[in-house]
């Protein structure tokens, strides 16, 4: 990951630098990019979903075990015939664009931000507006003691309604029906006419403004707490902060990088130096 920097936000005794992910050549030996190989269509049985379907929501969940160890890839590409929404462990963690055949471009989620060891929930909430449905995905988790990988497929518990909390870990999905399996990648209606999005493209998103102890460029601040915030803007729909890195300086030396941090938060990041 080379670094962009996209905010500086100084005072009289230090200066904040947000560090955000742009295009980087992947590292010797990195993983391949996560693919539709071995995924099947699947959807709520109802009449023939590769058709025509009812029009509404339908709600997928399934579970998966993340090994011991460090986390060095957790990546989920999934796409919803009309649109899909993603939760992970009860964490929102994206959504498709509302555009007419946004399923056409696969969602890459990023899943760390809500990763935990052991078993993880995903639960996934598709709409259909008109015509054929389904959904599609498959996750990629590598830790130091192995991989694991998840295709969409009969394996999925799916339902026509939903209860508040339906998305959460101790959801009782017992009564759920499972999927059913409407052909695996390339069958049609929808072929293989799904674009997933190149990993090492430059983040669409930026910073739109920033502040230091909720304040905009103060003149001082007490240098032993200062918090940081920031809005971000998007140059795609849908999108989301999926991790974050400040470095600050003071004097012109950097005192404290925070490191790569998996996390959503934009509002009240703690100086950690």
């Amino acid at each position: 990951m080379l670094p962009s920097k996209l905010w500086r936000a100084a005072t009289t005794a230090l200066a904040a630098v947000l560090v955000l992910p742009v295009a980087a050549a992947p590292p010797a030996g990195a993983a391949p990019p996560v693919d539709f190989g071995g995924a099947h269509w699947i959807w709520f049985p109802e009449g023939n979903a590769r058709v025509a379907a009812p029009a509404g929501t339908r709600y997928f969940r399934t579970t998966f075990t993340v090994p011991a160890g460090a986390v060095t890839d957790a990546r989920l590409v999934l796409t919803g015939d009309d649109t899909a929404d993603v939760w992970l462990n009860g964490t929102p963690l994206a959504s498709a664009a509302r555009t007419a055949d946004s399923w056409r471009t696969a969602l890459p989620v990023d899943l760390r931000p809500a990763l935990t060891p052991g078993v993880n929930t995903l639960a996934v909430a598709v709409r259909n507006a008109a015509g054929p449905a389904g959904l599609l995905g498959r996750l990629r988790i590598t830790t130091a003691a192995g991989t694991t990988e998840l295709t969409t497929g009969t394996g999925w518990k799916s339902a026509p309604t939903v209860p508040e909390g339906w998305e959460q870990p101790g959801f009782a999905d017992g009564t759920w029906t499972h999927a059913e399996d409407l052909g695996a990648y390339g069958t049609m209606p929808w072929g293989t006419r799904v674009t997933i999005p190149d990993p090492a493209a430059a983040s669409p998103l930026s910073v739109a403004s920033a502040t230091v102890a909720n304040r905009v460029n103060p003149l001082g601040v007490d240098p032993a707490q200062p918090r940081f915030g920031w809005k971000l803007t998007s140059a795609a729909a849908q999108q989301r902060q999926s991790a974050y890195q400040l470095v600050v300086s003071a004097g012109g030396k950097d005192v404290w990088d925070s490191g790569r941090v998996a996390s959503a938060q934009q509002v009240d990041v703690a100086y950690g130096g």
